[in-house]
């Protein structure tokens, strides 16, 4: 008589299962056209479902107020983005600052990285933003203040018509 076999628990089974499917996607994942395809694959999974739920919808798709209640939920999740990427920089640079020793050296002496580069473009172009707007402001407070006196002069050479009008009527 052969041997039996001995039955396996549903943990057991699900765990072969499991491993199983990690070698496949390992397989897959080898080849980078096989991952790309599986990667678009996944993407148009993804796409389906949330057209058949109607969880998604395009901008073009929703009314007005719909449009204004999924532009608030944007801004929040930016804002809290940036702020937890701001906080993960902070919490880094504290890090840093406070762990590396004290050097004799000037700061000067420390070389230029990328970061650096890039901070001190975005101050320059935050200033020259920042001077292209009160220009902008001035300019169009300017015409606005020319238009008013246009208006002003017109309405006195009106006045001064009709007072004249009034005078030669008079005599």
């Amino acid at each position: 008589m052969a041997p039996r076999k001995k039955t396996q628990t549903k943990e057991e089974i699900l765990q072969k299962k499991r491993d199983a499917e990690w070698k496949k996607y390992e397989r897959l994942n080898d080849d980078p056209q096989r991952r790309e395809e599986l990667r678009e694959k996944g993407h148009l999974k993804y796409l389906k479902k949330e057209k058949e739920k109607g969880t998604r919808k395009l901008v073009k798709d929703m009314t007005p107020r719909g449009y204004r209640e999924a532009k608030k939920k944007w801004r929040e999740h930016c804002s809290a983005y940036r702020n937890k990427k701001k906080a993960l920089t902070n919490i880094t640079n504290t890090y840093l600052r406070e762990n590396t020793p004290d050097s004799g050296t000037s700061h000067s002496s420390r070389p230029i990285t990328p970061q650096d580069v890039d901070m001190f473009k975005k101050g320059i172009n935050r200033e020259k933003k920042l001077r292209y707007q009160i220009k902008k402001k001035k300019n169009d407070k300017i015409k606005l203040l020319k238009r008013k006196l246009l208006e002003y002069i017109k309405c006195v050479s009106r006045l001064m018509k009709k007072e004249r009008k009034m005078c030669k009527d008079t005599n």
